[in-house]
């Protein structure tokens, strides 16, 4: 064995440490930017249907299915807390109304399936009242998985999309 540098993280990224690694005769090709962002988001998606379960097994009574009726209750208006959903899954985004709230920057958001709008970068209530995403291209797709990762790391789930 030798220790040798070895990146942590994407292509490019600064961040360098020394690891213990065995040195084979092949060793596989480094990941490209595209294919390690790829990974990630698998990573991501696995991670987020994990935390998903989770949630249902811990808050079973606030845990919930919601359709996008029942959803738009949740505005953050007259007190009642700000839901948003993005690829299905419903969170709490109560603790950052003044991002999600009434007349802040993404208040259109709240009470609502932000999937299109945040993958597409839009604020346009075309986008917001729009669930579809088969048209999405592939900036879409890396757009909204990056939106995911934020909000599987800064907010609860108490749900599921039922619609």
């Amino acid at each position: 064995q030798s220790r040798v540098l070895a990146r942590v993280g994407p292509p490019g990224a600064p961040s360098l440490r020394r690891m213990p690694t065995r040195v084979h005769a092949r060793s596989p090709a480094p990941l490209s930017r595209r294919s390690w962002l790829l990974s990630g988001s698998m990573g991501a998606s696995l991670f987020a249907l994990n935390k998903l379960a989770r949630a249902e097994e811990d808050n079973s009574k606030l845990y919930k299915d919601y359709t996008r009726k029942e959803l738009q209750k949740f505005d953050g208006k007259d007190g009642k807390p700000i839901f948003v959903a993005l690829n299905g899954v419903i969170y709490d985004v109560s603790s950052k109304a003044k991002f999600y709230g009434p007349g802040a920057i993404y208040g259109m958001f709240g009470g609502q399936d932000a999937t299109r709008g945040l993958g597409k970068m839009s604020m346009d209530i075309q986008d917001v009242e729009n669930p579809r995403v088969d048209d999405f291209t592939d900036k879409d797709r890396e757009s909204l998985q990056k939106w995911i990762g934020r909000f599987e790391s800064k907010y609860p789930i108490v749900g599921k999309l039922k619609d």
